[in-house]
This record gives C-alpha cells, structure tokens and sequence, in this order.
C-alpha cells in the first residue's frame, strides 16, 4: 500500500513536490477507506490529477516510475561509466547542478517503510531506508557521499551489507545491487516496487501478446467478458487466436536479426509465438448469432478499456497500485466511472488495492464518484514549473459543484486559453 511519495528537479517539476494517499478529515463518504494497524490514518483507494495540457500530470506519474524504475533497473542495465539520465529540470539554467530528490512512504508485511534518494547526473549523492515495525523507526542503510563513511548500516539490517557495498557503482542503487545479490532481507523491499505497482502510459494500441496472459486466465476472462457485456458495447467475447506468419525472406531476415541481437535462442520462439498471435472480437447480431471482428476493426475507445481491464483485474486481484496515464482517453465518461468505482468499495475491492490517474474528465467531479481529497492539480508556475496540490487545500463544502468550480478556474489548474478569438478576426483595411 502506498502511502505518499514526493520528488524534485525532475522533468517540469522543479521545487519539492508531494503526493499522499492519506484520507482528510473530511466526511464525503463516496469511498470506502482502507484500514490498516500499521499508522492511524486512513488511505485513499484511488487519486485523480486534473490539470490543463503540459502542466506536468503525466510528469507527476512518471516520477514515480522513476522510483521503481531505478530501484529495478539501475544495477543490472546501468551504464557503469555513463552517469545517472534523470531528466532535470531545463527551464533554469542552474537546474543540472542540482540534485534529483525521491522519496516514498509504503506498507509491505505490516510494516511501515521509507525509501529515498537523491541523485545528480554522474552519482547517488545518497540512499536511504527506515522501518517503522511497531512504528519505531530503524535506520537499515543510509549512503551519503559527503560523510567520511559513505554508508551506514543499521543494527536491524543482516546481510552481507559490505561485501554488496563493495559490488555498488557510484551511479546505481544500494538496494537495486542488494537485491540483485539475493539480499534477505532487502529483495522483498525490491519486490514490492516491481510487484505492486503497476504503471500503464498507452493510449490505445493493444498487441495481442498484451492481453494474451489474462485472456488465457478462465477466471480473468469471464470476469473481463462480463464486464464487456455490461459496457453496452455489443461485445460478447475475446479470444486469442493463431495467426499464420508469411514464409517470407524479409520475415525470416528479421526474426534472424531478433534471435541474434535481441533474444536467446531460448528466448525466441516464445517470441515468434507472440507475433504469431492475434486478438478477435466477438459481437451479437440481431438474430442471436455472433460475427468474429479483429481487434484492429474496434474503436480506439474499445481498444483502450480491453487493454486497461485486465491491469485493473490483476491490480484488484492482488491488492496493487495501479497508475494510468490518461484514463480518460477515447472512452466514454460513464465507462471511466465505473472502473474507479472498482476501486471505490469493499465490494470490489476486497484486497485494498488502489489507482492513480490523469484525467480531463470532468464528469467525474461530480456525482457519488470522488471524494475531495482524492482530487489533486497540476499547474504551472510563472517560471513554468510544476506545482501540485490537494483540492482539500482549497476551502469547499461538501456538496458543492466541483466541476462548475474547477471549469470556472476556482481552482487554478486550467489552462489560460487568452484572446484566442483574435485569431480569426481579420485586418481592417484603411
């Protein structure tokens, strides 16, 4: 469970910005709150970030992806003399001299973890990890490159902590290199930055070897058939099929080039079994029997939801974050409604699972969907950086129009469109 995250002089987001799953005190009761004995706050199953175009929504969820992306990533396919690509802030000329800062605040094994660092582009200027078991804190590693003793180790911490030390390049990770170590008690820390978060940036190609896995999952399929159905959108099945690939040179001069430069032999005919796959879509007729379409003859509103249901499967399944981009995109407003309302209640979401998401959707300001301390907005400031905020910091009733509120610029985050009619006026001759 994630609580909050923050980050600083990443992509448009240049001062110290914060994003926290922890429920106000506000009594809107559109959602169910999720409970744990771990802090005594209450935390938020799904967040929504409004915001006009370019003012850093997207920017906002891919800082966090840059968490989970160093943590994964940074040991095994970091360049080992090729500094830190962390995407500073560009609108200030002294931006690259300043560090990147990451932190995040989550719950794994009933127990309260904070993970962060700070990086420039050359080095891990430094790392950190405490744990909270019976909401004490204990400091497991802390890296400082400006202490005389770079790292220290925590008592709480086991493990070959120096020998790893020793294995970590100054522009990775201690616990990414910890982890792929096989360190104890620091791999479930990894884990749960590549197993509980899940993050979806597409807007609507949906390859077949992306569904195939959930398809392929009875019970994953009917409930996603069932959901169909219920969309009205005239769809009563989804398959996956064979497709027969052309006996070409180009294909076989390609699929070499793949074998050899991208896969293992081991690797490449489950790769050729992947392009060899292909997505149809069944649909009722008026006189009860079904037509077979493929997925390319679908709508792109009807490729995003396949595309974004079986995420929202796993993500309910296993009790997960999900993060998407643009939820919004091509789908119709009440089909968006429904699948954060997923999220919403105990009903569906018995295992705690939670989503975060951009949208332009104003329907969902209204009505039984949010509650307002899940609304957050991004917009930019007079020196074009990022600025997020809660609604909560606004003063609002409950009950009030937040979306005649938010269209209105009550609350900032819109975009400033100007004397944009002046476009179409034409000169006056003298």
């Amino acid at each position: 469970m994630l609580i909050r995250f923050g980050f600083s002089n990443f992509r448009s987001i240049k001062d110290y910005q914060e994003v926290s799953f922890v429920a106000s005190s506000i009594s809107d009761d559109y959602a169910d709150l999720l409970s744990t004995n771990i802090i005594d706050e209450k935390v938020l199953p799904a967040l929504a970030i409004y915001g006009g175009n370019a003012t850093g929504k997207s920017n906002l969820l891919r800082a966090l992806n840059f968490i989970c992306s160093g943590v994964l990533k940074s040991h095994t396919r970091g360049n080992a003399v090729g500094g830190i690509p962390r995407n500073h802030f560009l609108l200030d000329k002294t931006s690259h001299e300043t560090p990147s800062k990451f932190d995040c605040d989550f719950i794994l094994d009933n127990v309260r973890y904070h993970y962060g660092f700070a990086i420039d582009s050359q080095q891990v200027i430094e790392e950190w990890l405490y744990a909270y078991p019976k909401k004490y804190r204990q400091v497991w590693f802390h890296r400082n490159i400006d202490e005389n003793k770079q790292y220290y180790f925590g008592k709480a911490l086991k493990g070959k902590n120096r020998t790893i030390e020793t294995l970590t390049r100054e522009n990775s990770l201690f616990l990414s290199s910890a982890a792929q170590n096989n360190h104890e008690m620091l791999t479930p820390i990894y884990k749960y930055f590549k197993d509980k978060i899940e993050f979806d940036f597409g807007r609507g190609n949906v390859p077949a070897h992306v569904i195939e896995g959930y398809l392929e999952d009875n019970e994953e399929r009917e409930w996603l058939i069932k959901f169909l159905s219920s969309a009205d959108i005239g769809i009563v099945n989804v398959k996956v099929e064979s497709i027969e690939l052309e006996d070409t040179e180009l294909h076989k001069d390609i699929f070499g080039v793949i074998n050899k430069y991208v896969f293992e032999d081991k690797k490449s005919n489950k790769f050729l079994n992947l392009l060899s796959k292909g997505v149809t879509v069944e649909h009722s007729c008026m006189d009860g029997s079904t037509v077979e379409f493929t997925l390319d003859n679908e709508s792109l509103g009807t490729r995003k939801l396949i595309a974004i249901l079986g995420p929202i499967y796993e993500a309910l399944k296993k009790g997960t974050l999900l993060v998407i981009d643009e939820i919004d995109t091509s789908m119709h407003p009440l089909l968006s409604r429904k699948l954060i309302q997923l999220f919403q209640f105990k009903e569906t979401n018995p295992n705690q699972a939670q989503i975060m998401f951009s949208t332009h959707d104003t329907n969902l300001l209204v009505g039984d969907v949010l509650r307002r301390d899940q609304i957050w907005f991004t917009e930019k400031s007079r020196d074009g950086s990022t600025v997020i905020s809660p609604l909560t910091d606004i003063n609002t009733r409950k009950g009030d129009n937040i979306e005649n509120g938010y269209l209105q610029g009550r609350y900032g985050a819109i975009p400033y469109l100007g004397e944009i009619d002046t476009l179409f006026e034409k000169e006056s001759i003298e």
